[in-house]
């Protein structure tokens, strides 16, 4: 899909930045604080997602996404590509907590 699409122009264009990530779980902790603040130099009138993550239960990781584009099922995809690109195998929940409008979605990431 376009999210695996978009995942494999972030890699060739910005190979340097996933040289250090070690897996899955990292790469989604540095998406709010480096990721965003990159594209926020680029580009400062973007309207940015948020992620925010936390480890409530060892080995699992809450992703949750809020954006007024509604664009949860890009980074559904985005998500999935980095799982595939580190090869690992996650579980992946989802729960749209915007009444389908795809604005406020919870994503469960487990280790299966």
């Amino acid at each position: 899909g376009f999210g695996g699409h978009l995942f494999q122009a972030f890699q060739r264009s910005h190979s340097a930045f996933l040289t250090d990530v070690r897996d899955t779980v990292d790469l989604l902790r540095r998406v709010e604080d480096d990721i965003n603040v990159e594209v926020r130099e680029l580009y400062p009138d973007a309207e940015l997602p948020t992620f925010a993550c936390s480890e409530p239960i060892l080995g699992d990781l809450i992703l949750e996404y809020r954006s007024t584009r509604g664009l949860a099922d890009l980074a559904a995809g985005l998500l999935d590509a980095t799982i595939a690109h580190f090869g690992e195998s996650i579980a992946v929940e989802r729960q749209d907590l915007s009444g389908g409008q795809n604005t406020h979605v919870v994503f469960t990431l487990r280790r299966a």
